[in-house]
């Protein structure tokens, strides 16, 4: 199921404007000019962005779901891309954030497709199953056959663009997560919140 967001924080709607107005006036000055979080009083924004993107998702990553992030690997991405000219406008769009790990910044990076959207862990009727069917021979996912070509194809694009079948990655993740469910998932005080991969088991009872 998607994630439920929280309320924009007071930061934002107070400046999201204007600091996007000044990204824009600044990348059609230089358009190679590098991303740098603005900062009051004297502390980076994305500091105390972070922490309430993460309540989020209870600390998982919002695209691959892992929750084994070390503090020197956890992000905020531009869902949008914020290089991109017709994104600029959303730099600081609370609905454009997302909290990640670096394997996901790493591999999406600035990549958008307008002819297949990447697929947004919070939109509206998005959930893991509809859109992905989940191997257990091989540990990848793949993109789900009852869908519509469309559909398919933006699950196609969010696999590859996120390298959501990187064996080192997140297939080995997944498979120690699925034996972890198979021992412990009967245990009383067993809490899936607490492990990585959750939408594996969302439809086991």
């Amino acid at each position: 199921s998607p994630f439920l967001r929280v309320e924009e924080p007071l930061i934002l709607v107070e400046n999201a404007n204007r600091w996007s107005q000044n990204w824009q006036e600044l990348r059609q000055r230089k358009p190679n000019a590098d991303w740098k979080w603005p900062k009051l009083k004297g502390q980076s924004i994305n500091h105390e962005l972070l922490p309430l993107l993460a309540q989020q998702t209870q600390w998982h990553c919002s695209y691959c779901d892992c929750n084994e992030i070390g503090k020197h690997e956890e992000s905020i991405d531009h869902f949008r891309p914020k290089s991109n000219l017709a994104f600029y406008h959303l730099a600081y769009s609370w609905s454009n954030l997302y909290y990640v790990c670096g394997n996901c910044q790493k591999s999406k990076l600035e990549k958008w497709s307008e002819k297949h959207p990447l697929l947004a862990p919070d939109e509206a009727g998005y959930s893991f199953e509809y859109y992905f069917l989940y191997d257990y021979n091989s540990d990848e996912i793949t993109p789900n056959p009852l869908r519509t070509a469309p559909e398919r194809a933006r699950a196609q694009f969010t696999i590859e663009t996120l390298g959501l079948n990187d064996i080192r990655k997140h297939c080995c993740g997944r498979r120690r997560t699925w034996k972890t469910f198979c021992k412990k998932s009967a245990n009383a005080d067993f809490n899936l919140d607490d492990h990585p991969y959750r939408y594996l088991f969302s439809l086991i009872d």
